[in-house]
């Protein structure tokens, strides 16, 4: 009767709930659980196609500057070098070649712009500002050649001019509108030929 009454229920070895979540629990609770490195490895994979996005973006953007820059000032420098009067004295070519190399190289380097923009483009997430440049990659270049037109027209305009009035009286109207004529027929437009054939003219009925 003594040996029952020494045995009781609190000194055998019992299933303590708490235990077995913290310490029996342990290799379920580790699965479960996410190792610290994942988002990190999230967050890069979704940032690794930025830099190619933003290379192909970045280049596209210079060459359209560079394009830019090359078809306005080589349009500017081959209109602004015409000589009417040197073409009727002394032969000169009607043609600046080094302004002509340079605005071919402005119309290349615009077509490679815009090839890459579209690279760009497919690249980009989002692809409103790579949809912008391919937008500039065809406007602006177009837009900076149409002013140099414009610029190189008037200076050769003013040029013309000058040489009129200084060569008043030794040459002939119809040279210097046959010279205009080859300056229309490389598809530049003249609006003032009539003009400066008239003020030639009229300064040599002045001189005689």
């Amino acid at each position: 009767m003594s040996m029952s009454s020494s045995f009781s229920p609190s000194s055998s070895s019992s299933f303590d709930p708490q235990v077995a979540s913290s310490g029996g629990g342990m290799g379920i609770g580790g699965a479960e659980a996410l190792p610290p490195s994942a988002p990190g490895l999230a967050e890069a994979g979704s940032s690794s196609p930025e830099p190619r996005r933003t290379r192909a973006f970045r280049a596209g953007v210079v060459m359209v500057v560079l394009a830019c820059a090359l078809l306005g000032g080589g349009t500017y420098a081959l209109l602004a070098s015409i000589r009417v009067f040197d073409v009727v004295f002394q032969g000169a070519g009607l043609i600046s070649w080094p302004s002509v190399m340079v605005v071919a190289a402005g119309a290349i380097l615009a077509f490679v712009a815009f090839v890459v923009s579209v690279v760009a483009v497919v690249r980009a997430r989002p692809k409103t500002l790579a949809a912008l440049l391919v937008l500039a990659s065809l406007v602006l270049p177009a837009a900076a050649m149409a002013a140099g037109g414009h610029y190189g027209t008037s200076a050769l305009k003013d040029h013309t001019m000058n040489q009129a009035l200084e060569y008043a009286g030794k040459v002939e109207p119809e040279q210097v509108d046959e010279v205009l004529g080859k300056v229309e027929g490389m598809g530049l437009s003249i609006p003032w030929r009539e003009e400066i054939v008239e003020t030639i003219r009229s300064a040599k009925d002045v001189v005689h």
